[in-house]
This record gives structure tokens, sequence and C-alpha cells, in this order.
């Protein structure tokens, strides 16, 4: 996966999230994974060139998802597995680990 194509699929999950969650709790949660850096507290208009991270993919993606699970439980897994679907229609296994995939 390129850098664009994660930092699109972590905005993706993000903006999702900030519908279940709300917007800040949301930017807190990817922000406290320690991989991802926002530079906007605004999640509704958050762009690709705002977010930053460290880290392998598989990694951020994880920890992002694994983040919001805490909260959530599984019902934000199933939306962030969603969301990768829609992203990598034929591969989005591998891009999540089957421990998160209930």
């Amino acid at each position: 996966m390129t850098d664009e194509q994660l930092k699109r699929l972590v905005l993706a999950i993000i903006k999702k999230q900030t519908q279940i969650i709300g917007e800040n709790l949301a930017l807190e949660r990817a922000v406290n994974t320690g991989l991802i850096q926002i530079s906007s507290k605004d999640a509704r208009n958050l762009t690709i060139e705002q977010i930053h991270f460290s880290g392998a993919d598989n990694e951020v993606v994880t920890r992002l998802i694994e983040s919001y699970r805490e909260i959530f439980g599984q019902a934000s897994v199933d939306v962030c597995v969603n969301i990768l679907r829609e992203n990598f229609p034929n591969d989005f296994r591998t891009v999540i680990p089957q421990t998160l995939l209930v």
C-alpha cells in the first residue's frame, strides 16, 4: 500500500468513527495510537495532507482499529472492516490481522 493509500484509508476510518463516537474522541483515539499524527482538530474537514504516520502499514491500521475497539467494541471493528473492504475489495484481509475479524 502506498503512503497516499494509507492516508486515505486512515482518513476514511477516522471520518466514519466521528459519526459514531464523535469528532474529538475519534481524533484523540487516532493520535493515542502513537503512530498517527494529525495537524488539525477539525475531523470533518480533515485532509490527507494533515495526516502523518510512523510504522508499518498493517501496524498503523491495526492499532487504529484496536483503539476504536477499546471504546466501542466489535461494532467499531466491523465499521473499519467495511471501510477496508470498500478500499481493498480483493485483498482487505491482508491489511488487517485475522484476530480482529470475528
